[in-house]
């Protein structure tokens, strides 16, 4: 009876003729050189690509309004890349303090350059303290591999109660900040032209709290 035989790949190409050549001269068969898992591959080695954070975290200020995430690509470029991207919440919750944002990054053949992922923060309502959350990477093709970092955490700096030298500027019945653009409240009297009682009839003062504010009418 003739036998199917499983032989190592290192003896394929000499037993495989030495095999033949033997059970042809039984009267035929047939030889199998696989290793067990395939179907006789020629066992060339794919190469792949290394797709990651070019960080594993980021800070932004809550005014600045967008945070930029980098991926960058290692290994071979022979063949196209792709890889998919999501955030998700941590302490800063999406559609609050950021934007949500998922989608593909894509590399064409020879193609090793980074790429980004511009994010966007919140401004509506500043905050105080530090709010994160992360940006993930996941389904690579079939030729690449994630590196690490395979995520990346954004930290959000609050924008109120913070300190330093701002510009001020009346937009309608209110002052706003001239770097962020939000709405500021002036404490104190000490305003050129409106100390000691010098505010004209365009101007309402009103206390609350034992401060004095004004606004524009």
């Amino acid at each position: 009876m003739l036998k199917r035989l499983t032989m190592p790949k290192g003896w394929r190409n000499v037993a495989a003729m030495l095999l033949t050549l033997g059970l042809a001269a039984c009267g035929g068969g047939s030889v199998s050189t696989d290793a067990g898992s395939g179907s006789g591959s020629s066992g060339a080695v794919t190469s792949t690509s290394t797709l990651q954070f070019s960080a594993s975290s980021a800070t932004v200020a809550q005014a600045t309004g967008t945070v930029s995430v980098m991926v960058t690509r290692s290994g071979s470029t022979s063949a196209a890349a792709s890889i998919a991207y999501a955030t998700s919440n941590g302490s800063a919750v999406a559609g609050t303090d950021y934007t949500a944002a998922s989608g593909t990054l894509n590399w064409a053949a020879g193609d090793n350059a980074p790429k980004t992922i511009t994010l966007a923060i919140s401004t509506a309502t500043m905050f105080s303290g530090t709010r994160t959350f992360t940006v993930d990477l996941s389904n690579p093709d079939s030729g690449s591999t994630i590196g690490s970092p395979t995520a990346i955490t954004v930290s959000i700096t609050g924008g109120a109660g913070t300190s330093g030298t701002f510009g001020i500027k009346v937009s309608g019945n209110q002052f706003v900040s001239t770097q962020t653009g939000k709405a500021v409240q002036i404490v104190g009297t000490n305003i050129s032209g409106l100390e000691n009682g010098g505010y004209n009839s365009h101007w309402t003062q009103f206390q609350t709290a034992g401060a004095a504010f004004w606004s524009k009418v």
